[in-house]
């Protein structure tokens, strides 16, 4: 029997009303799925980041305690999920590991690492690494320049 037609009435041709919405909503449900980027985070992943902004370095089984403990109403979450929510934040360079006994123990990323983290990436994506390093650099104030003359060695031009 096709998924659409589950909620039919079994002396009708036609699916009901509640089949084809079902069926709508599943097809929604992909379509937001596939067009999802990998960039974009979860409520699972916002909630295991938020708990180690709050606690620090933390094994997932730790992670998952945190979020339990905090719960209001959530369902708690297995072990493989937060492994998984944690190896995925990891690979999108939000947080950092170390290895802690057979497992990890993960920590977030701080801000700074991240903006160049983010900065590295666009500059490796792009196919034009000089016209994108001039409009990174194009774009700084004054104050930012002269730190980055600084930080390279050089000294300023007097401009």
């Amino acid at each position: 029997m096709r998924y659409a037609n589950y909620m039919a009435d079994p002396e009708s041709s036609e699916p009901s009303l509640a089949s084809r919405l079902r069926l709508a909503v599943v097809r929604l449900n992909r379509r937001l799925r596939a067009q999802r980027t990998n960039s974009s985070v979860t409520l699972t992943q916002v909630s295991a980041l938020s708990a180690l902004r709050k606690c620090g370095p933390l094994t997932p089984g730790e992670v998952r305690d945190r979020l339990a403990g905090a719960g209001a109403g959530q369902r708690e979450l297995a072990y493989s999920t937060v492994v998984t929510t944690m190896s995925r934040l990891h690979a999108k360079g939000l947080l950092s590991r170390r290895r802690a006994g057979r497992g990890f123990c993960y920590a977030p990323v701080d801000e700074a690492s991240l903006a160049a983290g983010r900065m590295s990436s666009a500059l490796g994506s792009g196919s034009d690494r000089d016209a994108v390093l001039s409009r990174f650099v194009s774009g700084l104030s004054g104050r930012d320049a002269e730190l980055l003359r600084r930080l390279l060695g050089g000294a300023p031009d007097g401009s």
